[in-house]
């Protein structure tokens, strides 16, 4: 392979791709300081490429600054290099660099161990892990048809999260295909979920084929459009669910549903739907027959998004 010359000639060849993206290697000398590995990922950009390039032998005027673009991000099989070195361009009186072993990349996980997210706060929700995705493609009066995506926070409330996810995939024969969402209230929330009847005064859990009691209140109100459980009167849960439709976080809509409501999603995508939804015209009326949509707001497709 022919080898690029110039100011970073070496026997190396790197991908550039920006100081914080994964790039790769491959080098077309034998690497003994590099267990004989001649392809893999980095993880130190300077020191590794410096490395390389000086037991190679190669003649080269690697400058920090150049080194320091290539996006080299960490090495298979790389062995133990903790010998410190200093490339020849540096300056007197400048420190070595020293070479740490580094292990292949892990798989991805979450920041933050989910048990030790005190979800209490405010600016902790944001550290939640969005674990599904769930979408709701919605018709308005069988004519436009518009999509919603929620995602759900598992790692919290595995329970509510499995339910609802067998409700979106119709997977125990019943579910949100074909139900409507059947109460508006603008600018606060929309209401859907009630399998049985489209009127809000009933549901279905796909866990117990009844209901179920509320899993937790860890999850506050204090983002935008959220996604919680509606209670029964006995303070258990079914298929029924509300979302908000307050875009902007209010600390005030919060205190009336923390500790009561079981938070368990947000919308991801289709907010201008959700808004849309906001909008309908709806009927007067009391109870839970207050702020029914004049059309039809239909649940015409839904599943889970891989």
């Amino acid at each position: 392979m022919a080898m690029a010359s110039g100011r970073l000639s070496c026997a190396l060849l790197l991908v550039i791709a920006g100081c914080s993206t994964v790039s790769a290697f491959l080098v077309s000398v034998r690497t003994p300081m590099l267990a004989h590995q001649h392809a893999g990922y980095a993880m130190n950009r300077q020191e590794i490429a410096t490395k390389v390039c000086m037991q190679a032998g190669e003649k080269h005027t690697f400058h920090r600054s150049d080194v320091s673009r290539l996006a080299i991000l960490g090495i298979l099989g790389f062995p133990t290099l903790s010998n410190a070195y200093c490339p020849p361009n540096c300056r007197e009186g400048e420190e070595p660099a020293t070479i740490q072993p580094a292990a292949p990349p892990a798989a991805e996980e979450p920041a933050v161990a989910e048990s030790k997210i005190d979800l209490s706060k405010p600016e902790s929700q944001s550290l939640a892990r969005i674990t599904d995705r769930v979408f709701f493609d919605i018709s308005f009066g069988g004519k436009n048809r518009s999509r919603i995506v929620v995602g759900l926070y598992g790692d919290v409330v595995p329970k509510t999260v499995e339910n609802f996810k067998l409700l979106a995939t119709g997977a125990k024969g019943y579910g949100y295909n074909g139900t409507e969402f059947f109460r508006v209230v603008p600018g606060l929330q929309v209401s859907a979920g009630d399998i049985l009847g489209n009127l809000g005064r009933s549901g279905r859990s796909a866990l117990t084929g009844g209901t179920f009691e509320q899993e937790n209140f860890r999850l506050l109100h204090t983002v935008p459009y959220t996604l919680s459980m509606m209670n029964t009167l006995d303070k258990e849960v079914d298929s029924r669910f509300f979302i908000s439709t307050r875009p902007d976080a209010d600390p005030g809509y919060s205190k009336i549903f923390d500790n009561k409501y079981v938070l368990f999603g947000r919308v991801v995508e289709g907010a201008e739907t959700l808004r849309a939804i906001d909008q309908v015209e709806i009927r007067s009326g009391k109870g839970v027959n207050s702020g029914r949509p004049k059309e039809p707001l239909t649940i015409v497709d839904c599943g889970i998004l891989k």
